[in-house]
């Protein structure tokens, strides 16, 4: 189990990778501002959604920040076709 303090410090350095320092403190405020507890918010956040549309969101996500970062990126994705039946699709950036 990783120790209080280096979650701590991985969880900083992720927001401030991800939304640059100013928009990480914002975030952080906005937490500590309001109420919030993330099992019931992720409990929720998928109520209405399948298995396979969650997947196919995932991979379309994927796909779009993997854009323009060239052929070294190449990656095959199995989008389904059916509920029963997968085929794969080569993603080419």
């Amino acid at each position: 189990m990783i120790a209080d303090t280096e979650i701590r410090l991985k969880g900083m350095e992720t927001l401030m990778s991800v939304l640059g320092y100013v928009q990480a403190e914002r975030f952080i405020s906005l937490v500590m501002r309001e109420p919030f507890d993330y099992t019931i918010w992720q409990r929720k956040l998928w109520l209405n959604s399948d298995i396979e549309e969650i997947s196919h969101k995932a991979m379309l996500y994927r796909h779009q920040q993997n854009v323009g970062l060239g052929d070294h990126n190449r990656r095959t994705v199995y989008a389904p076709t059916d509920s029963l039946n997968q085929d794969s699709q080569d993603y080419q950036d």
